[in-house]
């Protein structure tokens, strides 16, 4: 979150590590998933935010062990999950301002066909220039190689 929803909040350090205990908990209640997990709470200056670690296995409700991969829906769920939390701890829900959201839309719609351009490009002569070396470092050991030849 943004250090200006922090201070209209009235968040105090120590939030964010229960807003993350709550997030989990909630999670493994809806999933049935009962994960390992650690977090660190950073209050820099700008966004006030958590860092956390999961397991890479978690165990079922009947204590199978399976390995974990959090997908895009799984994320999604953290999102709305945190959003629930916070707007459960400070009482109310901030609205987000209307032009914020649309120069984000604005932005990533305009700069990201750019962005793939400026950077598929170069990745795509690179990989041709790999291969082309490739092939000509193949084609010199086997020029090479005695027992090739024969």
């Amino acid at each position: 979150m943004s250090r200006d929803e922090w201070n209209k909040s009235g968040f105090e350090p120590g939030d964010y590590k229960e807003f993350i205990r709550e997030v989990m908990n909630r999670y493994e209640l809806t999933t049935g998933k009962r994960l390992n997990w650690i977090a660190a709470e950073h209050l820099n200056d700008n966004n006030p935010h958590a860092h956390v670690i999961i397991k890479a296995v978690y165990h079922d409700r009947d204590n199978v062990p399976f390995r974990l991969k959090i997908d895009k829906n799984d994320r999604e769920v953290f999102r709305e999950l945190f959003q629930e939390v916070k707007n459960d701890a400070r009482g109310f829900e901030l609205e987000r301002p209307v032009n914020h959201e649309y120069k984000k839309e604005h932005f990533l719609t305009k700069n990201s066909k750019e962005q793939t351009k400026n950077v598929a490009k170069p990745l795509l002569n690179e990989l041709k220039r790999r291969i082309e070396e490739s092939r000509r470092q193949g084609e010199r050991e086997r020029e090479n190689n005695y027992d090739y030849r024969r």
